[in-house]
């Protein structure tokens, strides 16, 4: 990991670790909202 100047290591670790939980919450966001878009499609139709 780069060093980045004024940041310790515990603060580095953590920035790594929220950056890693929020590229899983937008994945999990972009699935849920496509799969809400196909289900509303499917009620439409009915």
């Amino acid at each position: 990991m780069p060093v980045t100047p004024g940041v310790t290591t515990a603060e580095a670790e953590r920035i790594k670790v929220l950056e890693q939980e929020n590229r899983k919450l937008k994945r999990a966001n972009e699935m849920a909202g496509s799969t809400g878009r196909c289900n509303t499609g499917l009620l439409e139709r009915a």
